[in-house]
């Protein structure tokens, strides 16, 4: 047995949990990761771009689409983990678990809809942030890419009128803010970074508001006009602080951590 399965197990039975889902992702919702988020490659070697696994403590299981099956042959110990489509993953745990099963999930990596979806085959789902974090002692550190500005010939429209524009939208929907993803927020402030090979973006999120532009980034330590940096950590107590607002949200990105808030 892999010593990392070795030691989620022992996690899972410190915590009297029965079982973890952990899909390929991050807490941004993005297809690409950073090295340090690659939590199912730890886990189990598969190395591909979309992927799901669920640890019992007895058996475990790997999900992949059809672009890697052949890859997920070569990469995952199929003593450890049987391999599976990835469209099956509430089947199988149907199949393996029962509804007595206390199964832990990070509410990072996972949305309102997607928790919603398993609620349907085990009642007992209990989030846990970051769980896995002190398990991966050699985890490399995130990077922190410096924003650079998108320029207006290439961008199109200007910041200024892309957040009028949102604002406007904010309040023919009735809400106070959005939270949003890197992709999103790069395209509405025109700014660009390199936290990623493949997306040229850096990783953290947005908080729009009607009067407010707020950034919390791994690098926090850049500034730009009419826009307020803070540390990617102190995200969460900003959110404790604006629980009041309404907040407008897509349940099926929207980390439910960030819901749990308002």
């Amino acid at each position: 047995m892999t010593p990392h399965i070795t030691l989620l197990r022992q996690k899972l039975t410190a915590f009297n949990l029965d079982g973890w889902l952990l899909p390929h992702s991050d807490r941004f919702k993005g297809e690409y990761l950073v090295p340090c988020d690659e939590w199912l490659k730890w886990l189990s070697n598969f190395s591909g771009s979309a992927g799901f696994s669920i640890i019992l403590k007895d058996k475990a299981a790997v999900f992949v689409d059809g672009r890697y099956t052949l890859q997920a042959k070569e990469q995952v110990d199929q003593h450890i983990f049987s391999l599976n489509a990835l469209s099956d993953e509430k089947k199988w745990l149907s199949d393996h678990g029962n509804d007595h099963y206390k199964i832990g999930f990070d509410p990072w990596l996972f949305s309102e809809k997607e928790i919603v979806a398993f609620q349907k085959v085990t009642r007992n789902l209990e989030p846990h942030p970051r769980f896995l974090d002190d398990l991966w002692r050699d985890r490399p550190v995130h990077p922190k890419s410096a924003l650079f500005q998108h320029p207006l010939m290439y961008a199109g429209v200007s910041t200024e009128e892309k957040i009028k524009n949102l604002r406007a939208l904010l309040n023919e929907k009735k809400v106070d803010a959005v939270l949003l993803f890197p992709e999103s927020w790069s395209w509405l402030l025109n700014l660009r970074g390199g936290d990623l090979s493949y997306t040229p973006v850096s990783q953290g999120f947005a908080f729009i508001t009607k009067d407010r532009v707020c950034l919390f980034l791994y690098k926090a330590d850049q500034s730009f006009e009419n826009i307020s940096i803070y540390p990617l950590e102190e995200l969460e107590d900003f959110l404790k602080q604006h629980a009041s607002l309404t907040l407008g949200y897509d349940p099926s990105q929207t980390p439910l951590s960030v819901l749990n808030f308002f």
